[in-house]
């Protein structure tokens, strides 16, 4: 629409200064002019208010960033990020042009403020307090656009506020900590038994790599339920290992592979 004003707004400044020429060498009439200048006039108006009163038919302006994240963040189209053991998650916005960009909680709680300049990478450091399991986030540019995410706990804190039962035998025998992986998967298969949220989950090492077998509950659950608990999971086998190494691969009943840990991070999990 704002393209039609502007076509309208050229072709009629063309036309009146042509009657205008025309007018003054006596070729058409000063009323005809007059008309002419009058209907363009009102019709130019009319289409600008026309624009202003419908935002859609306005010229949206440029996005200036664009969120940095890979594959395995975007889960059903939503992004979610984990923050490493001590909770701190470092957000990298890509600038596509120049202007400021603000990060704030779905309670419209303005946490960080960042410079964004067109062709460089901004990076927002964020900490999660240790009794949040998530934190919903939206990046939000000086033009008002505005994209969302899922920042995940995945802190040592996190876990063991998560975890930690007071009293409970099993509390106190995780301390303990095993070289040998037979002796790690042995000690969560233990703990597992006497544990309900860990109900039918089992382990076993074999090559340098550890198997967890995973209910069916779980496995049909939503992703990021199941990516939620294999993590989990992953941080408590660590837990029990005096190294914290070792490739873990996530088994529904069937022996199928759903799931593996990542990489670079042993605490992290990668959806198959």
């Amino acid at each position: 629409m704002e393209t039609l004003e502007g076509t309208w707004g050229l072709l009629g400044i063309i036309i009146v200064a042509l009657l205008l020429i025309l007018a003054f060498f006596k070729k058409v009439s000063w009323k005809a002019f007059g008309i002419t200048a009058a209907v363009y006039v009102v019709v130019l108006i009319a289409l600008g208010e026309i624009v202003l009163a419908n935002p859609s038919m306005q010229t949206p302006e440029k996005r200036i960033f664009s969120i940095i994240a890979n594959k395995d963040d975007k889960i059903d189209g939503d992004l979610m990020f984990d923050t490493d053991e001590n909770g701190n998650y470092t957000l990298k916005l890509k600038g596509t042009g120049d202007g400021q960009a603000t990060v704030s909680t779905d309670e419209d709680k303005v946490i960080k403020t960042v410079d964004i300049h067109k062709g460089k990478v901004s990076k927002v450091k964020i900490h999660m307090p240790a009794k949040e399991d998530e934190y919903d986030l939206t990046v939000t540019d000086n033009g008002n656009h505005s994209k969302s995410f899922t920042l995940m706990n995945d802190s040592d804190a996190n876990l063991a506020e998560n975890t930690d039962d007071g009293d409970s035998d099993e509390s106190k025998s995780s301390s303990k900590k095993y070289s040998n992986g037979k002796d790690v998967a042995k000690a969560l298969n233990d703990a597992a038994a006497n544990d309900p949220r860990l109900n039918g989950l089992h382990v076993t090492y074999k090559d340098s790599i550890f198997y967890v077998n995973i209910p069916t509950e779980i496995t049909q659950t939503d992703d990021n339920t199941q990516k939620s608990v294999y993590r989990n999971v992953a941080r408590t086998l660590h837990g029990y290992q005096k190294s914290p190494t070792g490739v873990i691969y996530f088994e529904d009943e069937e022996g199928n592979v759903v799931a593996t840990t990542k990489v670079l991070n042993n605490n992290d999990v990668k959806l198959k």
